[in-house]
């Protein structure tokens, strides 16, 4: 399966790969602050027919993108992902219907194990986010509550109903 690498700074290039290690080892080198690598060609990436992206790399280090979910639909996702803030010491996860405790469970383990420091878990479907700051330190909010970054976001605050204002979920 070929591979194509977004590099975005002041201006936007592509690259294409024939492999996904020859596409993350180019991801890794930093040359561009912001990569984004998906599935598919270059040719697909002006048909617009690239997929989820795989992973995000930001100055070299490589963040897993999160998968689309498939009770979640694309424009609810998309609409959630793009009213959260970036950082290196923060996650994002949307859980979608088939996720287990276990998943999560997994999923929380990763993130603290690679240096999050803040996670924010959200059901998209029951309009709630849990929010972590450390594996077993975490705290429920509804759409009522005000979520903020604490010191790892600390300029981002909203309420939690803006972040669910402009999705339907099926």
């Amino acid at each position: 399966m070929p591979y194509v690498t977004l590099n975005l700074s002041d201006k936007i290039e592509m690259n294409g790969f024939q492999t996904e290690d020859e596409a993350r080892a180019y991801c890794r080198k930093g040359s561009y602050p912001i990569f984004v690598l998906f599935e598919g060609t270059i040719e697909d990436a002006f048909e617009d027919k690239l997929t989820t992206p795989i992973a995000v790399y930001v100055r070299g280090k490589g963040y897993n993108a999160v998968p689309v979910e498939k009770d979640v639909p694309y424009t609810t996702y998309q609409v959630i992902m793009e009213k959260l803030p970036t950082a290196p010491d923060f996650q994002a996860i949307v859980i979608k219907r088939e996720d287990t405790h276990e998943d999560l469970h997994q999923w929380l383990d990763e993130a603290f194990a690679s240096g999050k420091r803040l996670v924010w878990v959200i059901y998209a479907r029951s309009r709630l986010i849990d929010v972590y700051i450390a594996r077993d330190k975490g705290m429920v909010l509804r759409e009522s509550d005000m979520i903020d970054g604490g010191d790892v976001l600390p300029d981002y605050c909203m309420p939690v109903e803006d972040l669910f204002e402009e999705i339907v979920v099926e």
